[in-house]
C-alpha cells in the first residue's frame, strides 16, 4: 500500500478506520486455527496467507466492490458536467480493475474465544493463537502487508465507501487540471 494513502486511511474517523491495538504489550488479535494448523506455524515459522478468492467470507470484498460500483453510478447519473463524469467513468474502471488483483489475507479476531470461530476455523477443536498488536503490525511490514480492520456492518460500509470516492474524486479532479496534468486512471492506482 501506498505510504500516502495508508497516512490518510489512518486519519479516517475511528468507525470508519480503526484497529484497536489492544492494552500495550497484551495479546490483541487472535488466529483461530486447527492443531496441524499451528504445528505448521511452528514448523515453519511461518503464518500463511491465503487468496481472498478462497476465504469463507469472501462475499465481503465482492460486496465492497459492488457499493463502490453502484455509489459511483449513483454520482455519474447525478453528474451534468462532462469532466466529473469522465473522472467518475475512469473511477469505475478502477474499482472493476481491483477484482482482477491477486489480493492475499490472514484472518485475525478481537476476542480469543468465540464459538461461531472455533466452528469456522478450528474444526471445532483446535487452539486461538494470541498476538500483540505491535508485533503482528511489525512482522506485516516486513513483508509489505497491512493490518486492517474487515468492516462487516452495511451503514459503516458504505460511509466507508462514499469518504474514499469523495477523496478520490477530488484528488483526481485536482491533479487532472493542475500543472502537471494527470492521467486519472495512473492516479487511480494511488487508491488502490
Amino acid at each position: 500500500m501506498h505510504a500516502e494513502l495508508l497516512k490518510h486511511l489512518q486519519s479516517l474517523p475511528p468507525e470508519i478506520y480503526n484497529v484497536d491495538e489492544g492494552p500495550a504489550g497484551r495479546p490483541g488479535f487472535f488466529h483461530y486455527t486447527t492443531y496441524s494448523g499451528l504445528l505448521g506455524i511452528l514448523n515453519t515459522e511461518k503464518l500463511w496467507a491465503t487468496n481472498i478468492d478462497y476465504l469463507n467470507d469472501y462475499t465481503e470484498f465482492v460486496n465492497a466492490l459492488d457499493i463502490a460500483k453502484s455509489q459511483i453510478m449513483l454520482r455519474i447519473n447525478s453528474k451534468s458536467c462532462s469532466r466529473q463524469t469522465t473522472l467518475l467513468e475512469d473511477l469505475m474502471q478502477g474499482v472493476d480493475s481491483i477484482r482482477s488483483l491477486n489480493i492475499f489475507v490472514a484472518s485475525f479476531a478481537e476476542q480469543g474465544d468465540l464459538l461461531s470461530l472455533w466452528r469456522s476455523y478450528a474444526g471445532g477443536s483446535g487452539v486461538s493463537i494470541a498476538f500483540r498488536y505491535d508485533e503482528l503490525r511489525e512482522i506485516a511490514s516486513l513483508h509489505q502487508f497491512h493490518v486492517v480492520k474487515c468492516i462487516y456492518d452495511s451503514n459503516i460500509k458504505h460511509k466507508y465507501i462514499n469518504y474514499l470516492i469523495d477523496d478520490a474524486e477530488n484528488f483526481l479532479d485536482f491533479r487532472m487540471f493542475s500543472d502537471d496534468g494527470g492521467d486519472s486512471l495512473a492516479l487511480l492506482q494511488f487508491f488502490m
